[in-house]
């Protein structure tokens, strides 16, 4: 599978935090406008593409209906670890050169 771009990934990582936040799905508005889309059709061509890479699944016509995939959890959680990593890392580089952050 191709690699999806950073926004999809975004996309992704938006439905995923909403989905937790507010215990039910986003709706396309509600993608749109986080995602400083001037048109729905724009994310609804997103949301099209990321379910033709089986990311997400929704419902056509039918409000609150899209759900990341068990592949789609899989790339939201690669990409966390990722940028935890990358966070822990970076902290480690900091210890190593005497550089001390205050938490």
């Amino acid at each position: 599978m191709k690699a999806i771009s950073k926004k999809q990934q975004a996309i992704l990582d938006f439905i995923d935090k909403y989905s937790f936040e507010y215990q039910y799905p986003p709706s396309l508005r509600d993608i749109a406008v986080a995602m400083g889309h001037q048109s729905i059709s724009t994310t609804h061509a997103f949301i099209e593409r990321l379910e033709n890479k089986d990311l997400l699944s929704w419902r056509r016509h039918q409000p609150r209906t899209i759900v990341l995939t068990r592949k789609g959890m899989n790339q939201v959680t690669k990409t966390r670890a990722s940028k935890i990593n990358a966070k822990v890392d970076d902290l480690a580089n900091d210890y190593s050169s005497g550089i001390h952050r205050e938490a």
